[in-house]
């Protein structure tokens, strides 16, 4: 909008110009058909990572007293097909689920055998079962974090060639 001198004595005249148009070349609009990352979102694969391990050492800890090489290969063959589909935007959180998940699997599956009749302290039997449960169940931990870790450094290192 450009603004005009008088003209006459008795008034302003205002005269309303275009601004020129500024363009920029080079740049493509984004293809909004395209999704901004494909694969599963962050949320889903943690519910599954989490859903799947807590069931699995629940039915293990039912049937076998403890939990066993069962829950530990369901653990890594789901962080392994989490950290597969993903997204690339989540990538991430495939790494930081799995020891989340296997602990809390040792927390829920091992309550019913804690609250049976000891009258000790519950604090100290939930460190001992907890502390226990992941050291017994290191391997199975470090093999599905670092396959999940893998699978991470894999894709990114493909997906930015």
């Amino acid at each position: 909008m450009s603004i005009q001198e008088p003209t006459t004595t008795g008034g302003v005249s205002v005269q309303e110009t275009p601004e020129p148009a500024t363009t920029v070349q080079g740049v493509t609009p984004p293809d909004s058909s395209a999704p901004a990352s494909s694969g599963l979102r962050a949320g889903l694969g943690i519910l599954i990572t989490f859903v799947l391990t807590i069931l699995t050492a629940l039915g293990d800890t039912a049937i076998n007293g403890s939990i066993t090489a069962i829950t530990g290969w369901v653990f890594v063959i789901v962080s392994v097909l989490v950290a597969a589909t993903v997204g690339y935007r989540d990538l991430s959180t495939t790494i930081i689920t799995p020891p989340l998940a296997y602990f809390t699997a040792i927390l829920v599956a091992g309550q019913p055998e804690l609250l049976r009749g000891d009258r000790d302290n519950l604090w100290l039997r939930e460190v001992a079962m907890v502390v226990a449960g992941l050291a017994y169940n290191a391997p199975w931990i470090f093999a599905g974090t670092g396959a999940a870790a893998l699978i991470v450094m894999v894709r990114r290192f493909i997906l930015h060639r």
